[in-house]
């Protein structure tokens, strides 16, 4: 059972709905490295403000993150690898 005020996001899982607005969509475009051939990137999201190597070290270390795998949702790792 979902909480209220979960959102499902096909490509990022459960999120709060405060969260929503924490990430932006990048449309996808034509991306050309100047050494190398051009690639296509497809749609992503990414975080509107940057996480430090600091706060990350932090996640990394404490007893309720990193190694938590209450922060990990594997079915839906294993969906997505699984329909890629």
């Amino acid at each position: 059972m979902i909480d209220e005020g979960v959102n499902f996001d096909q490509e990022m899982g459960y999120l709060p709905s405060a969260w929503r607005d924490q990430f932006k969509r990048i449309n996808s475009l034509p991306w050309v490295h100047y050494y190398f051939d051009s690639a296509h990137v497809d749609d992503f999201k990414i975080a509107r403000y940057p996480v430090t190597n600091a706060q990350f070290d932090v996640f990394i270390k404490h007893a309720e993150g990193y190694d938590n795998p209450d922060w990990w949702d594997f079915q839906i790792f294993l969906m997505n690898a699984l329909t890629t």
